[in-house]
């Protein structure tokens, strides 16, 4: 029984190579134009490298492309910050010209034009304290009270005999007629 096992195998396998050889032989009886595209196929290995370089290409091309995007968004949001940094300066400008209307308005109110005047033999030396001070580009003021009465000043104006020297963030000074300066600062 195990011989007819053995034999059995035996057949199989020769049946098995005579239909590979007979396969073998269709392959070489391929008609011409066939052969080639076998051809063709065997050299695809080859184009394959060939598309791999140009996709490397492409790929760096891509990344180049994508580069530039990147720098042409970036250059939009610079210009953007700008505008809106422009804006914000537009509006300050704005605002400050808005208060320098207000102290005008309010100069005009109070009618700065009356100084108070001092009362002879009470007092030589006027009692004079800063209240507050406004700076710009285009002018410096001060809000004095000079016994008891509110008084807008500028820089060069006399008061009093008084001449104001020099206005300050911090102080005004301000000069008699004798070369003396007093500087008045926030208490």
């Amino acid at each position: 029984m195990k011989s007819l096992i053995f034999m059995g195998f035996i057949l199989w396998l020769t049946a098995g190579a005579q239909a590979h050889e007979a396969s073998l032989i269709e392959a070489d009886t391929i008609p011409p134009k066939a052969s080639e595209k076998i051809s063709m196929i065997q050299e695809k290995p080859i184009a394959n490298q060939e598309v791999s370089e140009t996709a490397d290409d492409l790929a760096d091309d891509d990344f180049e492309q994508m580069n530039d995007f990147i720098r042409q968004e970036n250059e939009k949001l610079k210009n953007i910050k700008l505008l809106n940094l422009d804006v914000e300066w537009a509006n300050l400008k704005l605002k400050k010209k808005e208060i320098e209307q207000k102290i005008v308005q309010l100069d005009k109110a109070e009618g700065t034009g009356a100084l108070p005047t001092l009362t002879p033999g009470v007092s030589d030396k006027p009692v004079i304290k800063l209240l507050g001070i406004f700076e710009s580009d285009v002018f410096k003021k001060a809000v004095l009270n000079i016994n008891g009465a509110k008084v807008n000043v500028q820089e060069g104006e006399q008061i009093n005999g008084m001449l104001v020297k020099s206005i300050t963030p911090q102080s005004v000074v301000l000069q008699s007629e004798d070369g003396q300066t007093q500087e008045l600062r926030f208490l």
